[in-house]
């Protein structure tokens, strides 16, 4: 399945046999357990002692969870004639808490001899798949330290492999090739394209830290292949129930003991946990054959043995092995970057003192770059502008420079010369940041082909059937978009403009049930290669493209039995710009029961992260939130999450500071190393990056208000930028509408107090909302809590719906209470009981409210007798786990709620007990993050817009503190 470019390997690594380890060296770093060190001038130079480091690499029988040892040998050979002697000091691992003492010492003397060796061995951690380590060692020379370096390994269960054989999963699936027949590891056999393949040990750089099995990287990237892997388990117990977590990349079969337990035919990217199978081991040795086929692109699966409940396996013994860790990628990343200088660092396989090189470059890009071409084509150096040239002077593998003399607003290009494999690196492409008086951002030009006229062909014969769907479903898509558009530009800190020209197909076509309408059925590109012409534009324009099918099916029973069209949706699909014509690609179906903003916002997403990857970015992150992956913190779905990785990216938040206030961006140069758009400057008198006047882009200081001439117009100490990122700008989410009055949702940038709540904007933790966050205690310290220790929380008003909301707490119970005219259809309450995301740790609560006794029920639902509430335990800290909802889960006895009903009001209050153990610690200063979604009676009010009516901004949390 072809997907950007998830699962990716940035060093080589060699499992056979025991070999040279890479050495990271930073000279002058200071001796192990010191920090600021300078060393003196020393009496050496680089090149007067080689180290090298060989490690012992036998394979075990041990658990994930056990210590194990691994054994180095440390040789240094003086190539001087200058006598001495010195120590080794070998640390303990790097990013490990728990493991041998702070350092290992090893003296040696190489007075009287050129060699002198030391073995030292290495405590590896326990790692619960495919784990790396990096040992510091520290070498002084007499009183003097030499060289710092690092002594990286891998830990891996030892796989067999063969591959690959002709075919994918269309064509190979149910094919028996000699594996299937019989083990044989000394045996080759027919394989692709006529070659002969082996089995091989699996490569442990191909095996990734999450898991992953990457055929890609272990066979060389064939497209339409399968390939087997071979793997042994000892179990130490009689038949111990178990299950497997499998993923893949394409379809999969799995034969344990020789019997087949799993076999799916299927074109997809891999994941964690996307098929499960229920086995029982053997005691003693447990044979596993995986079969995967290709169909192209990506190519890889994921294993896992847990318990039935997903839990790592006790009792459990896997062969492991330790290998090699050389570098091949020097990791080439910007640290800052002003008006006239950048700063960078980066890392070499061997230590040496490379030189950085700095060409101007030219603006805009060259495309089409696809295929085998680099993407470093696409950005090409001035050839009138000599480069500048910065000789590095440390010996080491760890580099930072700092180049200064550039000029403002410009585009370049850096590398580093010699950097892995004694070449120069790849370019990376940045601007510098823009003059004074102005702003820049990064435009990306799209291309979207709505496809008008799409019929299933289940409703061929209705009437209509080949009239395209009226306009104003166009208009819709439009509108919607346009939401996106904005939601990119004012998270991005109005860094990224998405702009998006249309071109409405209204010719006939004939679909299936395909998920994805015209996309990815070869119809989407030929109409794009046929229509641009035709308006004038080319390809080759573009940064990206989407492909919107407009789907219509008649439905005989609507409109009262008279029948009528409707527009099922579906979910999105996205690859990236590897292929023709070398940049991504999007496509849903819309229409007014989709919600084209949403997928516009998710699907896009993945596009960027593609082209930030091919730009040689950090990592830009992945919008499938999971906490294992480091995809998942503090936020909550969808779109929330979704802004949260636009903050990140230019450093609004970090892993250290995750929310509200919002720190100063430091690294908002990332968004100008893409090679795909342009960066456009405009007017910006205040310096504040909000241009002043731009009628073209989403937002400006003109119509927020500002006064463009200063950084802070109401001087209330919350900047005009940061009044903009006060909220998303996201009146409407995915099922989830922003409700009350929409002139209060947002900051007054001349309004030093904009949501009137006495509190001034630069001191209010939430300036949008008239509410106070912290939460008294009740009077009664246990027990059920009196009406009179509850606390006005918030009022909620709107037209289609108003209710009050107020909350207490004690030792026993966290209360909430609301309060309306009415009771609602329904009402969905999320609580985040450790406030750190909604994707984090096991301490997150759905609650529903059903006053007609329609709560759900049953499976991972947990409803009161007369099923007007339920409750279910979404649990995302089991790693691999997914569906994160846990059946399992069984809510205390105290955890209800209790409705009033009367003629003129209708009251609920749902009771929280207290659960340590899942995050319900109810204690003073204890900060709980609450959702609040309601669906009216009669609906929300608003006709082209579908969903829950939220009391704060669409997926985000609103953090309350227990107080006193």
């Amino acid at each position: 399945m072809r997907s950007s470019f998830e699962h990716s390997v940035s060093c080589h690594l060699e499992f056979l046999r025991a070999v040279i380890l890479s050495l990271a060296v930073v000279v002058g770093s200071g001796l192990l357990g010191e920090t600021d060190f300078a060393a003196a001038a020393s009496a050496f130079k680089p090149g007067d002692f080689e180290v090298c480091v060989a490690l012992d690499e036998p394979h075990v029988f041990a658990t994930s969870s056990e210590r194990l040892t691994a054994t180095a040998k440390i040789t240094i050979t003086r190539k001087t004639g200058t006598p001495a002697n010195g120590m080794i000091r070998i640390g303990r691992p790097m990013n490990q808490a728990e493991t041998q003492a702070d350092f290992q010492e090893f003296g040696f003397d190489l007075t009287k001899t050129n060699s002198a060796t030391v073995t030292a061995p290495l405590a590896v951690p326990p790692m619960e798949h495919n784990g790396r380590v990096v040992y510091p060692v520290n070498i002084v020379m007499g009183s003097e330290n030499y060289v710092t370096m690092d002594v990286r390994l891998a830990r891996t269960p030892v796989w067999h492999l063969i591959g690959p054989f002709e075919g994918g999963p269309n064509t190979a699936h149910n094919t028996v090739f000699p594996p299937e027949q019989g083990i044989d590891l000394a045996a080759a056999h027919p394989g692709k394209g006529g070659t002969s393949v082996r089995w091989q040990r699996f490569p442990a750089t191909a095996q990734q830290e999450n898991g992953f099995f990457n055929l890609d990287e272990a066979l060389g990237k064939p497209d339409e292949a399968t390939a087997y892997a071979l793997y042994e388990v000892v179990a130490m117990d009689d038949d111990m129930p178990a299950r497997l977590a499998l993923g893949s990349d394409d379809s999969i079969k799995v034969w344990h003991n020789g019997k087949l337990v799993h076999d799916k035919v299927v074109t997809r990217s891999a994941e964690p946990g996307q098929d499960l199978v229920n086995i029982t081991l053997t005691k003693g040795t447990n044979t596993f054959l995986v079969k995967v086929c290709d169909g192209g692109g990506d190519w890889g699966f994921f294993f896992d043995i847990q318990d039935r409940n997903g839990a790592p396996l006790e009792n459990l013994r896997q062969r492991i092995g330790f290998s090699q860790v050389t570098i091949t990628d020097p990791v080439l990343r910007l640290t800052e970057v002003t008006r006239t200088s950048a700063s960078l660092k980066w890392e070499s396989d061997v230590p040496n003192v490379p030189r950085v090189i700095v060409r101007k470059a030219l603006e805009g890009r060259a495309l089409p770059v696809w295929g085998d071409v680099p993407k470093s084509e696409m950005v090409k150096a001035d050839p009138d502008a000599a480069p500048i040239v910065v000789q590095t002077t440390d010996y080491t593998t760890r580099h930072t420079a700092t180049v200064t003399g550039l000029q403002p607003g410009t585009r370049y290009l850096v590398s580093v010369d010699p950097a892995c494999g004694g070449t120069e690196s790849e370019r990376l492409s940045f601007y510098t940041a823009p003059p004074e008086g102005l702003t820049q951002f990064l435009k990306l030009r799209l291309i979207c082909i709505i496809f008008s006229n799409v019929t299933r062909d289940d409703s061929l014969t209705a009437p209509g059937a080949r009239e395209p769907a009226p306009d104003s479903e166009i208009q819709k898509i439009k509108w919607e978009m346009r939401q996106t558009q904005l939601f990119y530009w004012v998270n991005s800190g109005m860094r990224l403009q998405l702009e998006v020209d249309y071109i409405v197909d209204d010719r006939f076509y004939e679909i299936d049930d395909a998920v994805y309408g015209i996309g990815y059925n070869g119809k989407d590109e030929a109409a794009l290669e046929e229509l641009l012409p035709r308006h004038g534009r080319r390809v080759s324009d573009y940064d990206g493209r989407v492909f919107i099918s407009i789907v219509k099916q008649w439905d005989p029973n609507a409109n009262s039995g008279a029948g009528a069209w409707h527009y099922p949706f579906g979910g999105g699909g996205t690859i990236g710009p590897e292929e023709y014509p070398g940049y991504g690609k999007s496509a849903w179906r819309g229409g007014s029961t989709s919600n084209s903003a949403w997928l516009f916002c998710h699907e896009f997403q993945h596009q960027l992260d593609a082209l930030y990857h091919w730009s040689m970015g950090p990592e830009h992150l992945f919008n499938h939130f999971q906490p294992w992956d480091d995809t998942a913190h503090r936020h909550g779905e969808h779109w929330d999450g979704n802004g949260w990785i636009f903050w990140e990216w230019a450093g609004y938040v970090t892993r250290d500071h995750q929310w509200y206030p919002l720190l100063e961006p430091k690294l908002g140069f990332r968004y100008f190393t893409c090679r795909w758009g342009k960066v456009i400057k405009t007017t910006d008198a205040d310096n504040d990056g909000i241009p002043d006047d731009a009628p073209d882009l989403p937002l400006d200081e003109k119509r927020f208000g500002s006064d463009p001439t200063t950084v802070d117009t109401d001087k209330d100490g919350l900047s005009d930028m940061m009044e903009v990122m006060a909220c998303r700008w996201l009146e409407f989410g995915l099922d989830e509408i922003w409700g009350g009055d929409r002139r209060t949702h947002y900051c007054n940038p001349r309004d030093p107090d904009s949501d009137k709540d006495g509190v001034r904007d630069g001191d209010d933790p939430y300036p949008v909302y008239p509410v106070n966050p912290l939460v008294k205690k009740a009077e009664n310290p246990s027990g059920p809590i009196p009406h009179t220790s509850f606390r006005p929380f918030v009022k909620f008003r709107d037209f289609a719906y108003e209710a009050d909301f107020r909350l207490a707490w004690n030792d026993d119970y966290f209360v909430i209470e609301m309060s309306a005219p009415t009771p609602p259809a329904n009402m969905r309450i999320y609580i985040d009981a450790n406030d750190n995301g909604w994707y984090v740790g096991g301490d997150n609560y759905d609650l529903r409210v059903h006053p007609k006794g329609d709560a759900p029920a049953g499976g991972e639902w947990h409803a009161n007798a007369k099923r007007t509430f339920a409750v279910a335990f979404h649990n995302c800290s089991v790693k691999g786990k997914w569906p994160f909802y846990d059946p399992d889960w069984q809510p205390d006895s105290a955890f209800d709620a209790f409705e009033t009903t009367t003629q003129a009001k209708y009251s609920i209050e749902i009771r929280i007990p207290k659960d340590p153990s899942r995050g319900l610690d109810l204690r003073e200063g204890k900060r709980i993050g609450i959702l609040i979604a309601i669906n009216p009676e009669g609906g929300n009010g608003r006709p082209n817009e579908h969903g829950a009516l939220t009391v704060f901004e669409p997926h985000t949390f609103f953090t309350v503190e227990l107080g006193n």
